[in-house]
């Protein structure tokens, strides 16, 4: 018994104490796993940020692309002449005499609308992308063409290739005249029909 108790305080002598804090290793470790997770948490926000503004940047030019070909289609269906001026401006005109005007200017397109009298009734534009072109095309006096292009890497080739090294973005022909009203021969008829009866009548 007396060896036993002996030998417990001896052991509990001999263990060395507790220690309070941490080695310079331990601690030199646990900063570069937290550098090295930083980093990496870091680069993906930064990844997350980058997709998601290129993705808002592509739905918005979607959105106007979408826009801009339902409106060409409509002004040109309801229009009965068109006239290229330049390749990247025509003007439209529908039976009343108002005109449709689409013109390209560096980023943008605009559609301005006259009236009978030439006065302008409002005006509406197309935000583009830098590298875009817009053309229009008089197909056989129906169709009116629209063509919007985009250089497939402006960042990375001379402007020589870029002319060259184009994709298509948008292109239309809509014809000339689709919606426009047509003159009702139906009372036309009916009058020759009733006049011829009266003539008869009278004989």
């Amino acid at each position: 018994m007396k060896r036993s108790i002996w030998i417990m305080k001896r052991l509990r002598f001999e263990r060395s104490p507790a220690r309070a804090g941490v080695s310079l290793i331990e601690a030199v470790v646990v900063a570069s796993m937290s550098s090295a997770m930083l980093l990496l948490a870091t680069g993906w926000i930064h990844q997350t940020m980058k997709q998601s503004t290129r993705f808002r940047s592509e739905h918005r030019r979607q959105q106007v692309l979408t826009q801009l070909s339902e409106d060409f289609r409509l002004s040109v269906w309801t229009s009965i002449d068109a006239q290229v001026i330049n390749p990247d401006t025509v003007s439209l005109e529908n039976s009343n005499g108002e005109q449709i005007v689409y013109k390209f200017n560096q980023r943008q397109l605009e559609n301005s609308h006259y009236n009978s009298v030439g006065e302008i009734t409002s005006i509406d534009t197309y935000r583009l992308p830098n590298a875009a072109s817009v053309s229009f095309k008089l197909i056989e006096d129906s169709q009116v063409e629209l063509r919007v292009t985009e250089a497939i890497d402006s960042h990375h080739m001379s402007k020589d290739n870029e002319n060259k090294q184009r994709k298509n973005v948008l292109n239309i022909s809509p014809t000339l005249g689709r919606w426009t009203p047509k003159a009702d021969t139906s009372n036309s008829i009916g009058s020759s029909t009733s006049g011829k009866r009266n003539e008869e009548s009278a004989k």
